[in-house]
């Protein structure tokens, strides 16, 4: 498995721990580049992978599971089913 994939299955990974993560977030805890986390988030998502997950707001902030989230960025990451069984046959879930 060549670096990439390796970062990219990674990536995949850390989102499993069931909270929507931003690529501002991504970018901290791979202390990577969030231009070049955004790029691996792009094509991951182009792939299947990963889906954006563009909240809607009704004014209840208080109460939204993603309130932390979603006033940094206009793009929050989620695992597609695609990544759930990805994540799954590498054995970290």
């Amino acid at each position: 498995m060549n670096k990439e994939s390796n970062t990219l299955i990674r990536l995949m990974i850390a989102m499993t721990n069931g909270r929507p993560k931003s690529s501002r977030d991504l970018a901290q805890e791979f202390r990577m580049d969030e231009a070049t986390v955004r790029e691996m988030l792009t094509r991951l998502a182009e792939r299947g992978y990963l889906r954006r997950n563009t909240p809607t707001c009704d004014g209840a902030c208080n109460a939204c599971p993603l309130r932390q989230v979603c006033a940094i960025t206009p793009a929050i990451w989620v695992l597609s089913d695609k990544g759930h069984r990805a994540v799954i046959a590498v054995g970290h879930a």
